[in-house]
């Protein structure tokens, strides 16, 4: 039997006095009633029921013991009383919280930590215990030997989350539809010495590790471990001194080894978002560096102002004479104060030696306020620079030390916060694009003579500002602009000028833009979201016109075929002319629009079977009623099928619920591909050609994706040829940027059918439109994919 302390009852305060205010400085509840045990407490069973058998816990709201506690059994608090406070070790079968408080110091737990949803808290030092699982809990606890499941998501920092539960542990212990561990279930097993895990079942540490073992053993030249979790650098890649491309985007390390610069052939270094508070001077080694990218690396001291630190540079960065691009965006913090007072984001600046990066092309500063050195000015090699402004992280002045250089041919300063534009900006002679969309709102001077600037091929100007309380910039400010020619320019961007809400000046009139015409070389307009009503006379005279946006005006039917007369092979889009007479608004106002209105509200709130069947009374009535109309008919088919690959690929309900949505969804899906003409014959010019693009492009990519994935039976070869044929519909249909994941599906339909070089040559061609297109992510870092990339630029394998 074990010599415990009898427990005394005290007041909070008492006992936090007696504590010398530890109490005070760990809770953050309002408690009244401690019970107290002072000095070491061991128990047998269950920690709250042995207490109870000591003394009652009845109106109990906190249990402290000032010294050790051993509970043969499991501490399980899942109750808002009491909470626990150990000041020494603890040890116990199991450390259980729920909506307490638990504060202790190191401890030792044989099976598991566990934090349960978050209404509680659980803190402690160091413990030592093979499971910490988490479920949406503020949980806080350092167990360096331990495996952490996020029982909730995927947390970066876990090794086990929704991404691998399921597959890792054993069936017993699963719950598939939630993607989550049953607690109960793993703890039984636990105690039974059973196993949870399956065979070969690996954390993420364990699966990173082993994926560079085998990229070390085929000596793969191009190693991307970008969001692996990784907690620390691996070592083993620095037995890899042949690697030209080493990503780790997104783990937090927290550093960098000496070592690094052993790694002599690296041409790519990319450590964003990877915590480090420095660059090793080794750096300065790597002497065939071309691309540096440390983004988002800021370290916190919250004794400090501001506790924001960002990454510090050595100056043996400037040995990097051969890099030609270097990312240092997201390196400013908001500063203290608050109101129109407040300055710019905090500063990051270039060490002196920055001067040397004598081929440096591009330098993206994006959400930081970048200080160039005197140095630098005049770097004849820079000729790209973006400083785009996001969210909190803008500038308000602008950088006028980037007219220094002389060859700069881009310039993105998108998203920011002027207040003028200065006239410094015409030193940039060579300047070929300029982006300033969103940063206009607060600009009161005139914008300055832009045709100066005689090479100046694709200039944007976004009126809408996403800044709050900053207004839609005058429509004053585009005259000017306009006034005056641009030989060169191609693309123009005077799109979202026509808000009437946060001191927007309206639609915007015909004559703002009369001097358009004076563009002769233009090939790409937006000017779409302005309201417009009609449109100047020179706007018809354009000769190079290619792509012409139009959507969200006020043009009449004559103005749209005027349009359309004028630039016959043009792609143009007309869709959303609010409240003129176009095909679709007619439509709303028969009765099965009314229909298909009620489905689609219905559709916005997530009610999918009541849309469904809105959907399927619209449909009777165009092919069983008085209703004629083909629009409203695909439209009717389009918002279910809609509806069947939300649901058929997202996480509600159970598997078999999903699976059956997408056999619905397959069999719209045909009918919508029926009801629509044949890609070649779709007019895009019109809001009725650019609805049925969109349902060619949802329709071939759901069909495909389908077919690729069946298991039951499997796709025979005819299967997959008709998916090919069906997401090659789609991609002939895709514009640009926004349907990469008709080219996702696409490459996976050609790497079905065998077809691998065709398959890497459309991976290549999406990632080079944006290199980060998450659904990609596994074909990038396929090493059959880095292979081929190899062969493809002539490097060896």
């Amino acid at each position: 039997m074990a010599n415990n302390p009898a427990p005394e009852r005290l007041f909070f305060a008492e006992a936090d006095t007696r504590l010398v205010q530890a109490l005070s400085a760990s809770f953050e509840g309002n408690y009244d009633n401690v019970l107290l045990f002072d000095g070491d407490l061991v128990l047998e069973g269950d920690f709250l029921d042995a207490v109870a058998g000591i003394g009652s816990l009845d109106d109990v709201d906190l249990v402290v013991i000032t010294g050790d506690l051993t509970v043969s059994g499991p501490i399980a608090l899942y109750e808002f009383l009491p909470g626990l406070y150990v000041g020494g070790t603890t040890r116990a079968e199991t450390l259980e919280g729920g909506d307490c408080e638990i504060y202790i110091q190191d401890g030792t737990f044989t099976h598991l930590v566990y934090g349960y949803y978050n209404d509680g808290i659980l803190e402690a030092c160091t413990v030592e215990t093979p499971w910490v699982i988490n479920y949406n809990h503020d949980l806080s606890v350092s167990a360096p030997d331990a495996r952490l499941v996020d029982n909730y998501g995927n947390d970066d920092n876990a090794d086990f989350g929704s991404e691998n539960i399921v597959e890792s542990f054993v069936t017993e212990v699963v719950d598939p539809e939630y993607k989550s561990i049953k607690v109960p279930e793993f703890l039984e097993r636990l105690r039974a010495g059973l196993p949870v895990l399956r065979p070969g079942a690996r954390t993420a540490k364990d699966a990173v590790l082993a994926d560079v073992a085998r990229a070390r053993a085929d000596r793969v030249l191009h190693l991307d471990l970008s969001e692996r979790k990784l907690k620390e650098f691996p070592a083993e890649v620095l037995r890899m001194p042949w690697l030209r491309t080493l990503v780790l985007d997104g783990n937090p390390i927290g550093r960098l080894p000496d070592e690094i610069g052993t790694l002599t052939d690296l041409e790519l270094l990319s450590v964003r978002d990877c915590g480090l508070a420095e660059l090793p001077a080794s750096i300065g080694r790597l002497s065939r560096l071309r691309v540096l990218r440390i983004a988002g690396n800021t370290t916190y001291d919250f004794s400090t102002e501001p506790a924001h630190r960002p990454i510090r540079l050595p100056d043996t960065i400037g040995r990097l004479t051969t890099l030609e691009e270097l990312d240092v965006s997201e390196l400013s913090s908001k500063p203290s104060g608050t109101g129109e007072a407040l300055p710019d984001i905090t500063p990051f600046a270039l060490p002196e030696t920055a001067g040397n990066l004598i081929h440096l092309r591009r330098l993206v500063a994006d959400q930081t306020n970048l200080v160039f050195p005197a140095s630098m000015q005049g770097l004849a090699s820079l000729e790209e620079i973006s400083m785009v402004g996001r969210s909190w992280r803008y500038l308000k002045r602008f950088p006028e030390a980037l007219t220094g250089f002389p060859n700069l041919r881009k310039l993105e300063l998108r998203g920011n916060f002027f207040q003028e534009i200065p006239a410094t900006l015409l030193r940039l002679t060579n300047l070929e694009e300029l982006d300033l969309d969103n940063a206009l709102g607060l600009v009161k001077t005139p914008l300055p003579d832009l045709s100066r600037l005689l090479r100046l091929r694709v200039l944007k100007l976004s009126g809408l500002t996403d800044h709050t309380g900053v207004p839609v910039p005058s429509h004053e400010l585009l005259r000017p602009v306009l006034a005056n020619p641009l030989p060169a320019l191609e693309e123009l961007e005077i799109d979202r000028w026509g808000a009437e809400d946060r001191g927007g000046r309206g639609p915007m009139t015909a004559d703002v833009i009369a001097g358009i015409g004076a563009f002769q070389s233009l090939k790409r307009i937006d000017l779409s979201f302005n309201g417009l009503a009609e449109l100047p006379d020179g706007f018809f005279t354009l000769p190079a016109v290619e792509q012409i946006d139009l959507r969200y005006n006020a043009l009449s039917r004559e103005v749209r075929r005027r349009v359309a007369d004028a630039y016959p092979g043009a792609r143009i889009d007309f869709r959303d002319q609010g409240g003129v007479d176009g095909d679709s608004e007619r439509e709303q106002a028969t009765a099965a629009g009314s229909l298909i209105t009620q489905a689609n509200a219905l559709r916005g709130r997530g009610e999918w079977s009541a849309a469904l069947a809105e959907y399927d009374k619209a449909i009777a009535q165009y092919t069983e009623g008085d209703a004629d109309s083909a629009y409203g008919l695909l439209y009717a088919y389009y918002g279910k099928m809609w509806i069947h690959g939300k649901v058929g690929h997202g996480d509600e309900g159970t598997e078999q619920y999903r699976a059956q949505h997408r056999r619905d969804g397959f069999a719209v899906a045909e009918t919508c591909m029926r009801l629509v003409p044949p890609v070649w014959q779709i007019f895009h010019f019109t809001d009725e050609g650019q609805f049925q693009r969109e349902v060619v492009r949802y329709a071939t990519n759901f069909l495909a994706w389908e077919i690729i994935h069946a298991e039951d039976p499997a796709p025979t070869p005819k299967d997959l040829a008709d998916a090919l044929r069906l997401i090659e519909k789609g991609v002939a249909c895709a514009d640009g940027g926004d349907h990469l994941y008709l080219h996702d599906t696409y490459a996976r339909v050609l790497l079905a059918l065998g077809r691998e070089s065709d398959a890497w040559r459309e991976v290549q061609r999406a990632l080079a439109i944006d290199p980060a297109f998450a659904p990609l992510r596994d074909l990038r870092v396929d090493h059959r994919y880095q292979a081929w990339a190899d062969r493809s630029a002539g490097t060896g394998d």
